[in-house]
C-alpha cells in the first residue's frame, strides 16, 4: 500500500470507497507541483535574459501552487 493511501485510511472518518482513487489523484497532483517547480527553476537557470521567460515562470509557479492546494484540499476527509 502506498504512503498516501495509508495516511488516508488512518483518518477516523475515512471513506473506504474513495481512498484508492483519492490517493492516486493526490500523488499525481504532488508530482505535477514538483514538475512545475522544477520547470520554473530551469527557466531561472537559462542563459537567456530571465525577463524573456517571465510568463513561463509565472505560469509554472501558478501551476505548482494550484496543484499543491488541490492536493491539500483532497487530502481532507470533508
Amino acid at each position: 500500500m502506498h504512503a498516501t493511501e495509508t495516511m488516508l485510511r488512518s483518518h477516523p472518518r475515512a471513506d473506504a470507497r474513495r481512498i484508492h482513487s483519492s490517493a492516486g489523484v493526490i500523488d499525481t497532483l504532488s508530482l505535477c507541483a514538483a514538475a512545475c517547480a522544477m520547470c520554473a527553476d530551469a527557466c531561472l537557470a537559462e542563459d537567456v535574459h530571465v525577463l524573456l521567460l517571465r510568463r513561463c515562470l509565472r505560469l509554472n509557479l501558478e501551476c505548482a501552487d494550484a496543484c499543491v492546494v488541490a492536493a491539500r484540499m483532497l487530502s481532507r476527509q470533508a
